[in-house]
């Protein structure tokens, strides 16, 4: 079974690109066998079940033999979830670092149809409601490339203001790659505070070990992410490629981090750094 998304043989019309329809990807299914009476019922796999992200739950990175960082979802309402990131180990004596929180959503139903995951914002959790200061997240420019290599610009309008394009909904698969030009506004959500570019590309995988995980599903199905990232405070944080007017222009990038989202498991089931093995990290059980 395909799903169609957009149809690369148009492009243009009117001066903007559209979305349009063309054979894109393979959903994957999940197969129930109903021994009783031999049937099989399907249903389709959702990014939610890797991502996690309607479940209330912790996970511990491990890289080099220490507890790298913490990850805790909190759902907010059926289509917002909060991610938070934090010390797991914060020093003795001294006052523990706020998580650093990515506000994500899924926009259903928007760009021929298709529901996609999307990172809204970031914010730095204080503790205090209403207080904690937020960093909303601007898309200037979208771009997709599916089976075909090919990137393609994207209007996303129909999805809602704010955030930026990171996964679609349903896992399919084939691997695609997503790459966006954007902004991060300062507390005051109007002027911007720096300018960014993250790409990657997403791979499904039937199986993926975890060597920290010692239990009899320490292999389960993932996502692969493999991810570049630089912006105008930091330049080329993760990964590397070519620059145009200030800007990566997105010709030769070269990724720079991996990691793998396991279903059921979640953010860092494994992952690493480039060519850095030993960088390498996984997800404890806590």
């Amino acid at each position: 079974m395909t799903t169609n998304f957009y149809d690369a043989s148009r492009t243009r019309r009117r001066g903007r690109w559209i979305i349009l329809r063309r054979e894109l990807n393979r959903p994957v299914y999940v197969s129930a066998h109903v021994a009783a009476c031999g049937l099989i019922s399907s249903q389709r796999e959702r990014a939610t079940d890797y991502f996690l992200l309607r479940d209330n739950s912790t996970g511990v990175l491990m890289s080099g033999g220490r507890r790298m960082s913490r990850w805790t979802i909190k759902p907010v309402t059926s289509t917002q979830t909060d991610i938070s990131w934090s010390n797991p180990d914060p020093q003795k004596g001294s006052p523990p670092e706020p998580p650093k929180v990515e506000e994500w959503s899924i926009r259903r139903n928007c760009m021929d149809g298709r529901s996609f995951l999307w990172l809204d914002a970031y914010r730095s959790d204080i503790g205090i409601a209403d207080k904690s200061p937020r960093f909303r997240i601007g898309a200037r420019r979208t771009e997709f490339r599916g089976v075909d290599g090919e990137w393609v610009k994207l209007d996303t309008s129909g999805c809602g203001a704010g955030g930026h394009l990171y996964a679609l909904y349903d896992v399919t698969t084939d691997a695609y790659g997503i790459r966006v030009w954007g902004d991060i506004y300062m507390a005051d959500g109007v002027t911007v505070g720096r300018r960014f570019f993250w790409q990657a590309d997403l791979a499904y995988a039937p199986s993926v070990e975890n060597p920290c995980r010692h239990s009899p599903d320490s292999a389960r199905p993932g996502l692969r992410l493999d991810e570049a990232w630089w912006d105008n405070v930091n330049g080329w944080s993760i990964g590397s490629g070519d620059m145009l007017d200030a800007e990566p222009s997105g010709a030769n990038v070269i990724y720079g981090r991996w990691g793998v989202i396991a279903k059921g498991g979640g953010p860092g089931w494994v992952g690493g750094w480039g060519n850095r093995p030993k960088e390498s990290f996984c997800l404890i059980e806590e």
